[in-house]
């Protein structure tokens, strides 16, 4: 009888603490969403908007222009127009759930591909993930979580190539997003917020911790820096 109370609670602890993970979990998934509309809302602003401004200054110019001297400019704003067309492309599959329809492997090798014709580091995969069907929130978080990584690399770390790394076995998966940058300073946990990328990295911690998994950070200033998440099979949220 004792034994059997001592199993019941057993089972009691860790139903409650599966429900206060999922609670966490759902908190997170939320602010990260909300940070990402207003990531995306500043994309188009920004990126989208002055290419769509230039190219309306650029059509008003050709107007008054001579036909024999409009080739260059019109060559000119039709490759301003294909660039809009990729970032567009861009927000419009981070707004999608294509990363569940690729599978999370092929949704970070679009990533890398997408990063590199940005400009700045060039992206490349290397490894593959173990044949774990992880669960859809799980799949998000870690597909988050790297392309916060990335995205860092492509803003702050004056990169020259970034690799992300695909491992794992049957325990669990190990993904390595390492870079030839700048690094970062050792006491990013404890700066909060910042404009820099200090907050996306504390709130990808917080994630892997909801999820039962890892986030590992080695870096130093002007040692580049390698980011290792990692999840295990038997982690808060696997199948």
């Amino acid at each position: 009888m004792v034994v059997e109370d001592g199993t019941v609670q057993a089972a009691t602890s860790r139903e409650e603490s599966l429900r206060r993970g999922l609670r966490a979990l759902a908190h997170e998934l939320t602010t990260a969403e909300a940070r990402e509309r207003e990531r995306i809302a500043r994309d188009l602003h920004d990126e989208i908007g002055q290419i769509l401004t230039v190219a309306r200054f650029m059509v008003q110019q050709l107007k008054g222009m001579p036909p024999a001297e409009q080739g260059p400019h019109i060559d000119e704003l039709a490759d301003m127009l294909a660039q809009a067309s990729r970032a567009t492309r861009s927000a419009t599959f981070d707004l999608s759930s294509k990363v569940l329809d690729l599978g999370l492997e092929e949704a970070l090798v679009e990533l890398a591909g997408r990063l590199s014709r940005a400009g700045g580091a060039v992206f490349r995969v290397d490894g593959h993930l173990p044949p774990v069907e992880w669960p859809e929130p799980a799949r998000w978080v870690l597909y988050r979580v790297v392309r916060e990584l990335a995205s860092n690399v492509q803003r702050h770390a004056r990169a020259h190539l970034a690799i992300i790394r695909l491992g794992g076995d049957a325990r669990g998966l190990t993904i390595a997003v390492t870079d030839d940058g700048i690094g970062i300073a050792a006491d990013w946990a404890s700066r909060g917020p910042s404009r820099e990328g200090g907050f996306g990295l504390v709130s990808a911690h917080s994630q892997m911790q909801v999820l039962g998994g890892t986030l590992v950070v080695e870096s130093g200033i002007g040692r580049g820096t390698c980011a290792t998440v990692s999840l295990p099979v038997n982690g808060l949220l696997s199948p």
